[in-house]
């Protein structure tokens, strides 16, 4: 797969050092109906399925948008050596996942959804507030359950090019989770601490998911694109986490022993470009020192979930304040949760 110029190379490995003395990272359309109920969550996304749910919300002129820039997506089929890659380092970059033409349509879909706040009286769409230390009113707006406020982001070349991949990476038809979109503002001083996504889930599962995160900008390291520890997903362990700072009320999870973060890699992308990573793969986002909003779509697929033979309790759940994230799917009694 060729890649554009601008940004230098897909992925950069950055070394610093913590208190140990190991490797460290620091971290259009018309409006939305928002007085109408989204459809259940979409388990095909054959264009009739979806074009019902899309009237279903009143969404049909925006998914006749999606259909026209569909065309422009070219098919990505990932190499064996990249799926080696994945299996091992436990994420791929992918230069391209979709075309300019269908992103543009993508981000009008999108910051339509965030103008509105769409979905904010079911509590999807989310402003978390930052770290308290930071000086200043930072906050990081979130829309949970997004393909189901905008069925027609079901019928884009990149979902078909993320089902597709996400098949190759786990060799087994995929079940769609669902996913999130994030817009975090420019000039953002705060970081998403790093995690695996697991640490939300079912401790007595095993599970097998793809996380696929979607630029639609040009995303260098500046800008706080996703790094990630290259192996830490396996042997499918979860590692202690805590919440931020030790603050039980705080919202989110965050890794407790960050000498466990050895070669960190970066993963800048270009607009349309995406990473894609194992749902026990330790990962987070710095923050975002660009000018620009990051805005990144994520869309979650993975295989059903099996009993785990080493069972081991997650301490930071029993707090009565953990909850899991809005809208999280109980398919296949998978618990999702957000990628940064």
């Amino acid at each position: 797969m060729g890649e554009k110029g601008g940004i230098g190379g897909l992925v950069r490995v950055v070394r610093r050092t913590n208190k140990n003395g190991r490797g460290s990272a620091q971290p259009g359309g018309s409006s939305t109906r928002a007085d109408v109920e989204p459809e259940p969550l979409l388990l095909t996304h054959d264009d009739d399925s979806v074009r019902r749910a899309a009237v279903g919300v009143g969404r049909e002129a925006e998914l006749e948008t999606v259909l026209a820039a569909r065309s422009t997506v070219q098919e990505v089929q990932l190499s064996a050596d990249e799926v080696d890659a994945f299996r091992s380092q436990g994420f791929l970059a992918v230069p391209q996942m979709s075309s300019d033409a269908e992103i543009a349509v993508i981000r009008r879909i999108y910051d339509r959804l965030f103008e509105e706040r769409a979905g904010e009286a079911r509590g999807l769409y989310l402003e978390t507030p930052q770290e308290s230390h930071l000086k200043g009113e930072h906050r990081y707006p979130k829309v949970h359950q997004v393909y189901r406020l905008a069925p027609e982001l079901l019928a884009t070349g990149f979902m078909a090019n993320a089902r597709r991949v996400s098949c190759q990476l786990l060799s087994c038809d995929t079940e769609f989770l669902g996913g999130h979109a994030f817009r975090k503002p420019g000039r953002s001083p705060s970081h998403t601490p790093w995690h695996q996504d697991q640490a939300y889930h079912r401790h007595d599962l095993l599970f097998r998911n793809v996380n696929v995160w979607l630029a639609l900008q040009e995303t260098p390291v500046e800008a706080g694109t996703m790094e990630f520890v290259p192996g830490s997903h396996l042997p499918s362990r979860v590692f202690d986490h805590r919440r931020p700072g030790g603050h039980d009320d705080s919202s989110g999870l965050e890794l407790a022993d960050e000498s466990e973060l050895v070669d960190v890699v970066a993963c800048p992308l270009h607009t349309g470009g995406a990473t894609l990573h194992h749902s026990y793969m330790l990962h987070h986002t710095p923050p975002n020192a660009t000018a620009e909003a990051r805005r990144a779509l994520i869309a979650i697929f993975g295989a059903p979930p099996q009993p785990r033979d080493d069972v081991a309790p997650f301490p930071w759940q029993k707090a009565s304040s953990f909850r899991a994230e809005p809208g999280s799917g109980p398919r296949s009694k998978n618990v999702l949760t957000e990628t940064p």
